[in-house]
């Protein structure tokens, strides 16, 4: 089976907003989706950073 997305595929996206795995393959999991696993595109973003000055 070939990868799905992502560099393998020519930065292909997974349908349904699914995560794109570091090695091209779509889910929904923290291995797909975690940017520490290398998530290549849809991933989950960590906190949000803060906002506003001297916070």
């Amino acid at each position: 089976m070939a990868e799905q997305c992502g560099r393998q595929v020519g930065g292909a996206l997974c349908p349904n907003d699914l995560c794109c795995s570091q090695y091209g393959w779509c889910g929904n999991t923290d291995d797909y989706c975690s940017p520490a696993k290398n998530c290549q595109s849809n991933c989950r973003s960590g906190p949000p950073p803060p906002t506003g000055e001297g916070a």
